[in-house]
């Protein structure tokens, strides 16, 4: 399990490359030399960077808290009582006020 500070770090890291990968166009040339498990074999001169990092992102979810805010909630379950309690408020004003 993460802790809020991995969480929020991973996420800050993901959103940079998924922000980078929109970004960056893919390179023309193909050199396998650096990687053993690549052979030259491979052509990906038509490959389309990012074809599948939206359906990837889809099933993704995260929030990046402010730090004042994150200190508050130690973890997920914590973030998630307190929506959740929140959410429990509002739904009974708004039966009281319809």
């Amino acid at each position: 399990m993460f802790t809020q500070k991995e969480a929020m770090s991973f996420a800050s890291f993901l959103l940079d490359k998924q922000h980078l990968m929109r970004e960056e166009p893919m390179s023309q040339t193909t050199s396998n030399q650096h990687d053993p498990d690549m052979l030259d074999e491979y052509d990906f001169s038509e490959g389309v960077r990012g074809k599948y990092a939206e359906r990837y992102y889809a099933g993704t979810n995260l929030i990046r808290l402010d730090d004042d805010v994150a200190e508050m909630f130690p973890d997920a379950k914590s973030v998630n009582d307190a929506l959740r309690a929140l959410a429990k408020i509002i739904a009974e004003y708004q039966q009281k006020t319809s």
